[in-house]
């Protein structure tokens, strides 16, 4: 169910930034502002800055901000609707649910998480305990599994009943609806009533990554089961797969820790690891690794190390998840395991250790991928080499750090020794193909007597890349951020959109615009909770939240600086943009000029349109 905007405007209310950040992080006063330690990374000199004027923060140090639900979203790791319920049940702001009263009666996702919370029991109580269960206690410790670490997942048994856990349930008080919607029984057929879905089968709890029981994968371990090895929850309520890594809860303070996250494919894969002391590693769960996924553990660590099993599957599997990876602008490497092996067959065969020096090898993407090429006879042929440096280059394309796209580019020609002006134009190429606006657009045809174009019309520039703001732009959208509706109108009055070349600039420009035109409350602290780029909140708080304050001591000898009048600072922000299109406009009628003079053509008109640009730039600079 969707939270009403007034509720969550109650809750943002009700819950001072100072107070909710000042419960975890020690905060000193420093002028209108507090100074802390930042709790998202290692820092000694403090840089994380909450306004208690503008409820927002922002980290100087590694980027992170924005609101109060933003905070508790990524320090605790919840969702948005998460974040909104905690805090306001803190402020005892009770959120309506969907068809309910009153009553405080529990949510249909409250009691799904409640019946799994209890099946997740019994299933480990069932093999620790029980008769039938002892044959998958005796699979778990034949794969080297011990009971602590049988402990530390859940790990449990179901039994080979067909209503087992749907008369547990029942005498728990949940009838069989809420457990088929929490995946755990199914409907027959006919519609006479349900049973088990988890039958004789070694069981693997799924967490969200604040530690509660969401699904289950369900591994065979009986000869006459005529289901396959492995068979997993369904879509519930609670579970969406593509959303999810298993082994998240166990793992994040690890990635946190070590400023990296290991990625494998299955439960016992990662268990293993685990176990043997690599316990910052999660698992795709045997799924294709998905966007939702590698944005979750970005939320954790900007590095990844790929480790999958050495065969053609695998390999495969690599090579999607890798460019995945990269286009989330998190950087990624392979761990190559020997053929045959899996990560959990090579950590019993051979130990922590020697996995650990396969970690300590592995190499970039970008090699892993040159190396399956070279293995596939690419290199062996010119046109081989063309398909392969392709190849190689569209990968480099899927980087958003425009510095680490030219180094690898400059790497690429030198190893391979091709000039780096061609392997650059061919990423010109694919940037252009994949990010149209990433690309230098093509200058448009100026016909003879129309050189002269309105500084108004859209600048034809390239946009900035890397997600860069130009300065001009970044101070006007400051102030449209600082000033709310009234400076968003007198800006828009006066200047097109199309001259705001920046696509981060255009992307928080857009949805303050949104709601402009929605006629809905907004101030850089709702804007926030619109944006879901997390490069767009760091941004929003960076531009809202000041750096530096001018000392109490300067102010009480007088010295300080009268405020400057934004509008007046607005006006001069436009007009550089304007004078700025001018500039590119006569730059683009030169080369025209002297295109049309090396083909013996008229030039008068082109003259005469610069000079009108000219002109019109001096009138500008007057002003």
């Amino acid at each position: 169910m969707r939270i009403p905007d007034s509720i969550i405007d109650d809750v943002r209310t009700a819950s001072d930034i100072v107070d909710v950040i000042g419960a975890v992080v020690r905060l000193k006063k420093r002028g209108k502002n507090f100074l802390g330690l930042c709790p998202f990374h290692q820092e000694k000199t403090p840089s994380f800055t909450v306004s208690a004027e503008k409820q927002m923060f922002h980290c100087f140090g590694c980027g992170v901000g924005g609101n109060v639900f933003t905070f508790v979203m990524e320090h605790e790791k919840l969702t948005f609707v998460e974040a909104v319920r905690a805090l306001a049940e803190k402020a005892g702001i009770r959120i309506p649910e969907q068809g309910g009263d009153d009553r405080g009666e529990n949510t249909e996702q409250e009691r799904v998480l409640a019946i799994l919370r209890l099946a997740g029991l019994r299933y480990h109580d069932h093999l620790m305990t029980g008769t039938e269960g002892k044959l998958a206690l005796e699979y778990f410790r034949h794969r080297g599994l011990t009971d602590a670490t049988i402990g530390a997942f859940g790990l449990g048994y179901a039994l080979n009943s067909w209503d087992d856990l749907l008369s547990f349930a029942r005498r728990e008080g949940f009838d069989p609806p809420i457990l088929e919607k929490a995946g755990l029984v199914v409907r027959r057929e006919d519609g006479s009533g349900h049973y088990d879905r988890f039958r004789g089968r070694a069981m693997f709890p799924i967490f969200s990554p604040a530690g509660r029981v969401i699904a289950f994968g369900a591994r065979k371990v009986r000869e006459d089961d005529p289901l396959a090895k492995y068979i997993n929850s369904p879509e519930t309520p609670v579970y969406n797969k593509s959303r999810v890594l298993y082994g998240l809860s166990q793992a994040k303070d690890a990635i946190r820790d070590k400023e990296m996250g290991l990625l494998v494919e299955g439960y016992m894969d990662l268990i293993t690891l685990h176990q043997a002391g690599f316990q910052n590693v999660v698992a795709s769960s045997g799924t294709a690794l998905t966007v939702e996924q590698i944005q979750l553990l970005g939320r954790y660590t900007k590095s990844v190390t790929l480790v999958y099993d050495a065969d053609s599957a695998g390999s495969k599997a690599t090579l999607r998840g890798g460019d995945l990876v990269l286009e989330q602008d998190i950087d990624v490497r392979v761990t190559e395991l020997p053929a045959g092996e899996d990560p959990d067959s090579f950590i019993r065969k051979n130990g922590g250790t020697a996995f650990q020096t396969l970690l300590d090898g592995a190499v970039s993407f970008l090699d892993f991928r040159a190396r399956q090429m070279k293995a596939e006879g690419l290199f062996t042929t010119p046109e081989g080499k063309a398909r392969a440096m392709r190849a190689l280059v569209e990968t480099v394309a899927r980087m958003r750090d425009e510095l680490k796209r030219t180094f690898f580019i400059k790497r690429l020609a030198q190893e391979y020794d091709i000039y780096e002006s061609v392997l650059f134009r061919e990423l010109d190429n694919v940037l252009g193909k994949r990010q149209p606006g990433s690309a230098r657009p093509e200058r448009p045809a100026v016909p003879a007597g129309h050189a002269g174009v309105s500084p108004s019309a859209p600048a034809v520039r390239p946009p900035a890349t890397g997600g860069g703001i130009p300065p001009i732009e970044r101070d006007l959208l400051k102030l449209m951020l600082e000033h709310g509706s009234v400076m968003v109108r007198h800006v828009f009055e006066h200047m097109d959109m199309a001259m705001i070349t920046s696509p981060t600039a255009r992307a928080v420009i857009d949805v303050i615009v949104q709601h402009e035109e929605g006629g809905a409350f907004w101030d850089a602290g709702t804007i926030v909770d619109h944006l879901q780029d997390p490069v767009l909140k760091r941004i929003v708080t960076e531009l809202t939240i000041a750096r530096h304050e001018i000392s109490p001591g300067w102010q009480a000898m007088g010295s300080d600086p009268p405020a400057p009048d934004p509008r007046a600072m607005a006006d001069d922000c436009i007009l550089r943009l304007h004078v700025q299109a001018i500039d590119e406009r006569i730059a683009e009628t030169y080369r025209l000029m002297k295109d049309a003079q090396l083909r013996g053509e008229d030039s008068t008109a082109f003259q005469q349109g610069i000079m009108d640009l000219q002109r019109q730039k001096k009138e500008l600079q007057r002003r």
